[in-house]
């Protein structure tokens, strides 16, 4: 079976601070979340993974193709929803999606109003009217819409409220079904606990301490 992504050996150093040669594996069908305290490089990860910090050293593979070799290809077989981002603030969401789908060869315009219904979302109002979920949500829209085969997601119930947090989980457990496989930053516990089978890597100090599937992490955890 194919690893849908493999990271190997990799490397990211700033003034005092070094993401420390990491190495892990994400199968088909199976949701990875990362366990760490704040600052323990996590995010840093993510971004060195999808290059938007360049690596120092080390190799990602996505979908069995050498991801900094074909960056483009691989990105549009990945769905990723990231805390923080600003669009456009006057724009309205029919703009930034009309502008967003042209990356997508494989975009899928009923899953896109499928989840727009399910999150209660508005395509004509601007980005500076959405509250903190609504932002949230619709990131998922547009990472949900393109028949991604892997799922990057940094804190993806961020500020949603619990009766949208509940329908986001129960989404996860469908991608896996279908061999698609999320990898969230940090894992979303412990309503996704029982939901699908789970990796959970512990972070600390910039490197992983520890790898085990969830069964394994049921005491706490002294990291």
């Amino acid at each position: 079976m194919t690893d849908l992504l493999r990271v190997e050996g990799l490397w990211k150093r700033y003034p005092g601070f070094s993401l420390q040669g990491i190495s892990f594996c994400v199968k088909p069908g199976r949701i990875m979340g990362l366990i760490g305290k704040n600052g323990a490089g996590k995010s840093t990860a993510l971004k060195a993974v999808l290059n938007m910090v360049h690596p120092d050293s080390g190799t990602v593979t996505i979908l069995g193709k050498d991801f900094f070799r074909h960056e483009k290809e691989c990105k549009q077989k990945t769905g990723v929803v990231f805390g923080g981002i600003e669009y456009y603030p006057f724009k309205r969401l029919s703009a930034i999606t009309a502008a967003a789908r042209r990356f997508y060869p494989d975009w899928d315009q009923n899953s896109y109003e499928h989840y727009l219904r399910l999150f209660s979302l508005e395509e004509a109002k601007q980005m500076k009217t959405l509250s903190n979920g609504e932002r949230v949500k619709y990131l998922l829209a547009l990472a949900l819409s393109h028949n991604a085969q892997l799922y990057l997601l940094d804190e993806p119930t961020s500020g949603l409220d619990p009766v949208s947090r509940d329908e986001i989980l129960q989404i996860f457990p469908r991608l896996c079904r279908t061999g698609n496989a999320p990898f969230c930053f940090p894992p979303i516990l412990p309503p996704i606990w029982t939901a699908a089978p789970m990796t959970l890597p512990t972070f600390r100090m910039a490197e992983f301490w520890k790898a085990a599937a969830k069964r394994n992490f049921s005491a706490p955890l002294n990291i």
